[in-house]
């Protein structure tokens, strides 16, 4: 199995280290390094895409193109996530 590791190289290794959430991987190179894994965010979608676009301050277009959020947008969206009720990590 190939993983790429997003660091410009892949992994042909991988094991998972510990229930800590950390990841361990094996490369070409060679070189073993460490990968703490993300907290797991809970929401439905439209709370999740929220969350994605106010953290980031920018959203996905229809024809896959990323768009930065003015100011306004983005006070919108944040005022429309918490009154979802959603809890960010």
């Amino acid at each position: 199995m190939i993983l790429s590791t997003g660091s410009g190289s892949s992994a042909g290794a991988i094991t998972s280290v510990n229930s800590a959430g950390v990841v361990l991987t094996a490369g070409e190179d060679n070189i073993a390094r460490f990968w703490q894994l993300s907290t797991p965010v809970d929401g439905d979608a439209e709370q999740l895409e929220l969350w994605t676009q106010v953290v980031t301050g920018m959203e996905l277009e229809a024809n896959g193109g990323v768009r930065v959020l003015d100011a306004t947008t983005w006070l919108e969206r944040r005022q429309k996530l918490n009154d979802s009720g959603f809890h960010s990590p």
